[in-house]
């Protein structure tokens, strides 16, 4: 019997069930096992979930986890986890046993050499909240990696493994673009505002990171727009956050977007037609990249208040793009730049290849690449 075995403590909701192709896993295995880690992420299971193949085993005590002593040695494990300290002790059990554990390196994006670090009182409390978290995640990388199978998405991700087991693949993002269907796509005159859910991410909760005050935020954002539709009599559309609902931007029953057009899990399908794209430094802007689309990096007063090298960090974006950086709250930006929105070509096909897929060959999906691995295994 094919049993597929998934360690989660993300969300079963609809997304998730998609984007780590459980629907394929359905055809390929005889029976699907989650386990579900409780490491205080909210816990969402959608209907979708429900099915006859699919058995979930929710790991909400310490206790339970010598479940993991009783399964028979050799067996292969999808990661699908947040640090914590349920999930590293169970991968240490694993580990110990000699079992095999698939890791999803797919995510990994420029980021600041030496950030800048603050040491007041405030800032120290905040590192000791999210410090836990991040010893967690050092066990794992630097003891527990092993016997890793590592998915690496570009070329950045594959030199920081190159030491372990690593498996060409593709970011998240570009995996999405590979299930569509190929079709003409016709271009409209818009701009499109990539929303992080600055406000309400629960990863904001979980990780301990402060969050923005969504009305000094979205009052900055709108009066951008403003200027921008102004100027260039095209409307902005925003596309909400994967995880945020129809009720993650209202408040008194106003949008903080105003009258703008906000559209739920279209984002690829809008990257595509968009004339530009207004990002900070957000995953999506992978399809921007895919899609040759301009980008301007924006932040505002807010977003530096609550962190003081937010600055920094998106310049790292923008510099390895070659796009625009503003302060929309300052008055020294000039929308008569002629450089504005022409693409760095150059720059765009390395960060293509540095973060999203180092094998422009393979075009084969993540969820069949596991299908493969396990098929290897199987008749090793």
């Amino acid at each position: 019997m094919k049993v597929l075995k998934i360690l989660m403590s993300i969300p079963l909701d609809r997304r998730n069930f998609y984007k780590l192709g459980v629907k394929t896993y359905l055809d390929f295995f005889d029976k699907i096992q989650i386990f579900h880690i409780d490491e205080g992420y909210y816990f969402e299971k959608n209907k979708i979930f429900i099915h006859k193949k699919i058995e979930i085993i929710k790991i909400n005590y310490f206790y339970q986890l010598i479940k993991f002593l009783k399964i028979r040695k050799g067996s292969i494990y999808l990661d699908c986890t947040l640090p914590g300290l349920k999930t590293t002790i169970i991968k240490t059990i694993l580990h110990l046993k000699k079992d095999k554990i698939i890791s999803f390196r797919l995510g990994i994006l420029p980021k600041l050499k030496k950030p800048e670090r603050s040491y007041s009182i405030l800032t120290a409390i905040k590192f000791l909240k999210y410090s836990y978290l991040a010893i967690f995640q050092l066990i794992e990388n630097k003891f527990l990696i092993k016997r890793r199978i590592n998915l690496c998405a570009g070329r950045k991700s594959e030199n920081e493994y190159k030491k372990f087991n690593v498996i060409k693949a593709h970011s998240w993002d570009f995996d999405e673009t590979l299930k569509i269907k190929k079709k003409n796509i016709r271009k409209k005159n818009f701009f499109l505002y990539l929303d992080q859910w600055a406000h309400g991410h629960p990863d904001y909760d979980y990780f301990k990171f402060s969050k923005v005050d969504p009305k000094i935020f979205y009052v900055s954002l709108n009066n951008f727009f403003d200027k921008l539709e102004k100027k260039f009599k095209t409307k902005v559309i925003i596309a909400a956050h994967p995880r945020a609902n129809k009720y993650s931007y209202f408040k008194n029953k106003k949008s903080y977007f105003q009258n703008r057009q906000i559209y739920f899990n279209k984002t690829l399908e809008l990257s595509q037609k968009c004339f530009a794209t207004i990002s900070h430094d957000t995953t999506a802007i992978s399809y921007s990249v895919i899609y040759k689309k301009p980008i301007i990096f924006i932040l505002n007063d807010e977003m530096v208040r609550v962190k003081k090298n937010r600055k920094q960090e998106i310049s790292v974006f923008s510099k390895e793009l070659g796009c625009s950086l503003i302060n929309i709250d300052k008055d020294n930006y000039s929308f008569n730049n002629k450089n504005f929105f022409e693409i760095n070509v150059k720059k765009y096909d390395n960060y293509f290849v540095n973060y999203i897929q180092n094998n422009k060959k393979d075009k084969k999906t993540i969820d069949k690449i596991i299908c493969d691995i396990y098929s290897k295994d199987l008749f090793n």
